[in-house]
């Protein structure tokens, strides 16, 4: 019989003997913890590996995740986030003209990217080899709208040049998202998903164009 991870993977190869379980779980996992999603689920790695893995148990889930929220990385850039709420938003973005004088983070001194690769890390204790693990990273697209604001990257669509401009944006961010995602995989994560929901306010035309 299969492990959850080795269904995932074969699912993934196309060759599954039937379909892993995977929804998206993450406001789910801290309510059945009965942790406080923000303070607790988003900002403390054990708990949300202890929340995690309990809620894959409850439901048969065949992966674990460490998706909160779609700003661990537009944290190392300086964006303030907001805690105040259900779910972390953006308190602050960036200044798009100012974005070049603005120095590369260094991720090993983020403490929100440190705790996503420690909740990967406790994972690879807890279930890896019998769990999927994923890791997180955001999308190019939905990471520049994380940084400046969706509409403020919509607004820019309207320039003549613009899509040159998002393309040099992307550019600039996407060494960091590549080294996000590769100190969750050396911390354990079987896959890393890329979060690019915004990517749908553009449509395929200006995709193709710029991403």
């Amino acid at each position: 019989m299969l492990t959850s991870l080795e269904l995932t993977l074969s699912a993934i190869q196309g060759i599954p003997e039937k379909i892993p379980f995977n929804p998206f779980i993450m406001h789910l996992a801290a309510s059945l913890e009965r942790v406080e999603y923000n303070r607790e689920y988003c900002q403390k790695p054990d708990v949300l590996v202890r929340s995690q893995i309990k809620c894959a148990e409850f439901f048969g889930i065949d992966h674990v995740n460490v998706s909160t929220d779609a700003y661990r990385e537009a944290s190392a850039w300086g964006v303030e986030i907001d805690w105040s709420s259900h779910t972390p938003v953006p308190k602050t973005n960036l200044n798009i003209e100012e974005f070049e004088s603005i120095d590369l983070p260094d991720l090993n001194e983020s403490v929100r990217i440190m705790n996503r690769v420690n909740a990967v890390k406790k994972f690879s204790e807890e279930v890896g080899g019998e769990q999927c693990i994923v890791g997180w990273i955001e999308a190019p697209f939905a990471e520049i709208s994380c940084l400046f604001g969706l509409v403020n990257v919509l607004l820019i669509c309207k320039k003549p040049d613009w899509a040159e401009i998002i393309k040099n944006l992307i550019k600039r961010i996407l060494p960091i998202q590549k080294e996000f995602a590769k100190m969750q995989i050396e911390a354990g994560a079987n896959i890393i998903g890329a979060g690019d929901s915004a990517i749908s306010q553009i449509g395929p035309m200006r995709y193709e164009k710029c991403c």
